[in-house]
């Protein structure tokens, strides 16, 4: 059973863009593999990265820390990373700070491990009782799951929507041409598309098919 309820300018039935709930897809996908014996949570990210994506990802006290980090890690944001879209990146204003202002520009995840390199690292990986919330972590699991499965995230995630009967939920992709309803800053909406389309995994979605990913998860 499903109730559904709709207010202001978006009907029950309303396209939106789902933001963080991607991280939802990207991690029951990851612990699926972990089910079927594709991976282990505990393997090193550097088994499945290239060598130069891995490192100088996380330098603590001028020691290199990446080698340590574990796919565990990067689904608990226990690895230790800075988040590049919220934290301080030196004298640069925030990225989210740029996009809330309408400044549009792609971030693919090259970009964002070569940004990542310059910021600070919050703690070393699986540090005892720490915690930061960074988008970088499923950025790098979605580098993971294109490596492993040999496909693209977006087809990954296609290919969970038909197995879910999701038939209103897609991935932003730069050519396309169906609407949703605009992000909001109080009053204003912004119009983002190139770094909604660059990330290969931002999802538009429905309060219906959102309803049916909760329950395909649990």
């Amino acid at each position: 059973m499903a109730l559904t309820s709709a207010a202001g300018n978006i009907p029950a039935n309303g396209f939106y863009y789902i933001a963080s709930i991607n991280k939802l897809f990207l991690s029951a996908i990851t612990l699926r593999l972990y089910r079927d014996g594709k991976l282990n949570l505990t393997d090193m990210i550097a088994n499945y990265l290239p060598a130069d994506t891995v490192l100088g990802l996380l330098v603590y006290k001028g020691r290199d820390y990446s080698g340590q980090i574990t796919i565990a890690h990067l689904i608990s944001h226990t690895s230790g990373l800075p988040c590049y879209l919220i934290d301080k990146r030196g004298k640069k204003p925030k990225v989210m700070e740029e996009l809330l202002h309408g400044i549009d520009q792609e971030w693919p995840t090259d970009r964002v491990i070569a940004q990542v390199k310059q910021m600070r690292p919050k703690f070393l990986p699986g540090q005892k009782g720490k915690a930061n919330y960074a988008n970088t972590n499923l950025r790098l699991m979605g580098k993971i799951l294109e490596a492993l499965l040999q496909k693209p995230i977006a087809t990954i995630l296609t290919n969970v929507f038909d197995e879910l009967k999701l038939q209103h939920t897609f991935v932003l992709r730069h050519d396309e041409e169906r609407t949703f309803t605009p992000v909001y800053v109080k009053e204003k909406p912004i119009h983002i598309p190139r770094y909604l389309s660059s990330s290969g995994y931002d999802i538009v979605s429905t309060a219906g098919d959102q309803i049916g990913v909760f329950k395909g998860f649990y």
